[in-house]
């Protein structure tokens, strides 16, 4: 056994000296690789994984009833603007147990993962509750003994798009509010700015920051045409503030008949009868009027939409105090 050691010894040391080099050279043999510290510290496959559970928990925590258990819960689940949230939804409306909006019964998908090994961290992750609606939702993890929390959430418009934020591997640039580093301007001046635009009556112009919706505009646009020039047309110009200004009205009418109809015979039972319209008044105000009949005797009512029309316009005087930019009294009549 001895002669058989000495003999793979001097094997190894040959080796070596004929090789002119060191340990490196051996097969299998080398320093580990270097770590790219400036990559996606996780995969997008964990990431995945990890926000799952974070929404999964963040769903349990949401539901967690005020005092002290459930702020533990939701401490454990969530963090900034997520947490505020949850505390105060707990607080002025105690949770029904029903599906949450935190809730995804799909899988996640994750859009990003913050470049680099140093803390905090951060996952943008989309996924449809049970009403098919999208949500965005940011988790965070501040060092490394901490888990990651969801820190905000928020609800995708429909039609709403997010522009592309790169290679998941890679990982993507993680900015502080206040850092503007070959930024058009700091993320907080963006959020403060876009704010600022949409603070009506009085939006701040602004031209890096478009706080404008195309569908609404051209939904706006559309039930004002009702006003100047369609069925509504008797309300043209009929709220003037103090100062002159006349408040932009816009809405949409209808009229139902409705009855049992058997076998395309129209001349059925009348069930109801209504007439409705439905209004924005101004940059502030909106609401509906509605003449409604119920019974047989509605089939004895002539009335349409004209009605809740007119009873708006005369209504005009007792609501433009309350119209005005500075009114104190907000909507409240006495």
């Amino acid at each position: 056994m001895r002669g058989t050691h000495r003999w793979v010894v001097v094997v190894v040391a040959s080796t070596l000296a004929l090789g002119g080099c060191g340990i490196d050279s051996l097969a299998g043999v080398g320093p580990a690789p270097a770590e790219n510290t400036a990559a996606a510290p996780i995969t997008g496959e964990l990431a995945g994984q990890v926000t799952k559970r974070v929404l999964e928990n963040a769903g349990v925590a949401e539901r967690a009833p005020a005092g002290a258990e459930g702020d533990t819960a939701r401490a454990a689940a969530l963090s900034g603007t997520a947490l505020d949230l949850a505390k105060a939804s707990a607080t002025l409306s105690p949770p029904s147990g029903s599906t949450d909006a935190l809730s995804r019964p799909d899988e996640p998908r994750v859009l990003a993962i913050s470049a680099g090994h140093t803390y905090p961290r951060a996952i943008l992750a989309t996924s449809a509750d049970s009403d098919s609606r999208q949500h965005l939702a940011v988790l965070t993890t501040n060092e490394i003994t901490t888990p990651y929390l969801l820190e905000n959430t928020v609800t995708m418009l429909p039609g709403a798009t997010l522009p592309a934020v790169g290679d998941l591997a890679k990982g993507a640039t993680l900015v502080a509010p206040e850092d503007g580093t070959n930024l058009v301007l700091t993320p907080k001046a963006a959020i403060e700015g876009y704010a600022a635009a949409l603070n009506l009556p009085n939006p701040a112009a602004s031209d890096v920051i478009d706080a404008g919706d195309a569908y609404a505009t051209a939904l706006r646009q559309a039930l004002s045409e009702v006003v100047e020039g369609g069925t509504a047309r008797r309300l043209a110009g009929a709220f003037t503030l103090a100062d002159g200004t006349v408040l932009t009205l816009g809405g949409k009418t209808g009229t139902g008949d409705n009855r049992i109809v058997l076998a395309g015979d129209r001349s059925g039972p009348s069930l109801n009868r209504t007439a409705t319209f439905v209004f924005y008044l101004g940059p502030r105000h909106y609401g509906t009027l509605t003449a409604y009949v119920l019974g047989p005797n509605a089939a004895g009512y002539r009335f349409t939409s004209a009605l809740p029309v007119q009873i708006l316009k005369s209504m005009g005087p007792a609501l433009l105090p309350y119209l005005e930019p500075d009114a104190e009294a907000g909507c409240r009549i006495d």
